[in-house]
């Protein structure tokens, strides 16, 4: 009788494949989410810069793009493009780490809670939308602080006497001006934004990049995160645009400027009509397009790349 010999398919086959422990990966992903969300930052900041400025202009004098753009050039140089960067950086590594890090174990948690597969294409999509809202609003309870000390320092007219000189300054200044509350200015407007944003951004790129695989229209990889990222930033920008309007203008008011959120709204309904929730919207386009271009290819490859350098084939970090 002839003896058979096992192949090597089925010795693979055979052999146990161990994964690491969920808490790990968990960490892998928020790494590489913290620091590809700095990196997107610091590309983009120049635009968000231009984008705050249209936003808070007033709609009495220069406010239109060229404006605002030549004004900026001009009475404040090319530096005025990074003012917050410091607190920008601060608000990602706290903020991207658990918005985008934080997605996949949220995600797989809420499978278990509704009994639904976790699998990337039979996940439902509403679990991806209620993943993606959880951690933008867990995102903003956690990073609020550092999202009012960048839009202050970005509103912040160089040329004139500056209202902070560093941005711990800006921390210790707004504490001792206006207390905690300072520090927490404009969290429902935030909050908002945050989960409307996540919605679209985080959900709306594992939709569209799990249909993009499925239909076979793309393999998984560099060209797949590229197009998924570009799509999921125009619709970021048509959802979120009014609400990043009205949270820039709240959290840059003096104090008593807004007696409330919807104070701020009405105001600016009587300022300009509804065009003035819009405003900004190119350079903020522009802006979330590449954001999502950097964040998502950069996190997609410090993903795999953390996962394979850092978790060995037992499953355990291999530097301790």
């Amino acid at each position: 009788m002839k003896q058979i010999q096992p192949t090597l398919q089925t010795t693979l086959q055979t052999k146990p494949i161990i994964q690491a422990p969920s808490w790990q990966l968990g960490v892998v992903s928020m790494l590489s989410a913290g620091m590809s969300g700095s990196l997107a930052e610091m590309c983009t900041l120049p635009i968000d810069t231009l984008k705050v400025r249209l936003q808070i202009a007033s709609s009495k004098g220069s406010s239109g793009f060229v404006p605002v753009l030549t004004n900026l050039v001009r009475k404040e140089g090319l530096l005025a493009f990074y003012g917050g960067a410091a607190a920008a950086v601060q608000r990602q590594l706290v903020m991207a780490s658990v918005k985008f890090g934080c997605y996949e174990p949220v995600k797989k948690q809420f499978c278990c809670l509704f009994n639904c597969d976790s699998d990337p294409a039979r996940t439902p999509k509403l679990i991806k939308l209620l993943s993606a809202s959880t951690t933008g609003l867990v995102a903003v309870l956690c990073g609020q602080p550092t999202d009012v000390v960048k839009v202050r320092m970005q509103a912040q007219n160089r040329s004139e006497s500056l209202r902070y000189t560093s941005c711990r300054s800006a921390y210790s200044q707004i504490y001792s001006s206006e207390g905690l509350r300072g520090l927490w200015r404009g969290t429902l407007p935030s909050a908002s934004r945050n989960i409307v944003v996540n919605a679209s951004e985080i959900a709306m790129y594992d939709i569209i990049k799990t249909w993009l695989i499925q239909t076979k229209l793309m393999d998984e990889g560099s060209k797949c995160f590229l197009v998924s990222a570009g799509l999921t930033g125009i619709v970021a920008t048509a959802i979120a645009s009014p609400i990043d309007v009205v949270k820039t203008r709240y959290m840059n008011a003096s104090i008593g400027q807004y007696s409330s959120m919807l104070d701020c709204v009405a105001s600016l309904w009587r300022e300009n009509g509804a065009s003035v929730f819009y405003r900004g919207v190119l350079p903020a386009g522009v802006r979330l397009v590449c954001w999502n271009i950097v964040m998502f290819m950069t996190f997609e490859h410090c993903k795999s790349f953390a996962k394979s350098t850092l978790i060995s084939s037992e499953g355990d970090f291999k530097f301790r």
